[in-house]
């Protein structure tokens, strides 16, 4: 219990941070366990990249970050997230979201058969995190949140008895405790079908970034 605890505490902190609006979007994970150091580094990522949100969508109203950037670390990325900072807010909010952008996430890309997901884990070294979606095609990043309902409903039928795997008390939330073989066999599954992954937000590589890989 004190585990799952922990685990929501920080997917709270962490929504803050990627500024997230549903709670049924992200998957918090307590451990990553050996597949941390199955991860690799993508180097289609490394750069900077600016939010352009979706098409057809008000960019204010889509859940993202402003900027991204992925900073080479040995073999992992430093994934730093920023957002324009209010001049008119007070010192104190002023500092705390200078706070937020100055964080700086690890982060490794987990394949999973054709699928990339990031493991992003918690700056506090506890080796929690959270597991997202992405793709990208010539400048184009695009982020995946899993549809937590529809995620819910796919483990209660076919895999009710996960260990490692499951919904929050709550019920509309994916939670996994440590990234094992069969958490990955149920990821596999559910990353086979379109159905189970929203598209969250799109990021264009700035052209500074882009000339440094051509």
């Amino acid at each position: 219990m004190q585990s799952r605890t922990s685990a929501l505490n920080l997917r709270h902190l962490l929504l803050a941070v990627l500024t997230s609006v549903a709670v049924s979007s992200c998957t918090p994970v307590d451990s990553f366990g050996a597949y941390w150091d199955k991860g690799i580094v993508d180097p289609a990522l490394e750069g900077m990249w600016k939010k352009t949100g979706l098409p057809g969508k008000d960019i204010h109203s889509i859940p993202g970050a402003d900027t991204a950037r992925f900073t080479r670390d040995g073999t992992s990325y430093l994934m730093q997230l920023a957002n324009p900072t209010d001049p008119s807010a007070r010192p104190e909010v002023r500092d705390r979201q200078q706070k937020d952008n100055d964080r700086r996430f690890a982060m490794r890309t987990l394949r999973i058969g054709n699928a990339r997901l990031m493991m992003v884990r918690n700056p506090g070294g506890d080796g929690q995190g959270l597991l997202m979606r992405y793709e990208i095609q010539d400048t184009t990043l695009r982020e995946y949140w899993m549809d937590g309902h529809r995620a819910v409903d796919y483990l209660a039928i076919n895999h009710p008895d996960a260990r490692n795997i499951h919904r929050t008390s709550a019920g509309s939330l994916v939670v996994i405790e440590t990234l094992d073989a069969e958490v990955f066999q149920v990821l596999s599954e559910m990353l086979a079908a379109p159905e189970y992954w929203r598209l969250n937000c799109e990021y264009k590589k700035l052209p500074s970034e882009t000339s440094r890989h051509e």
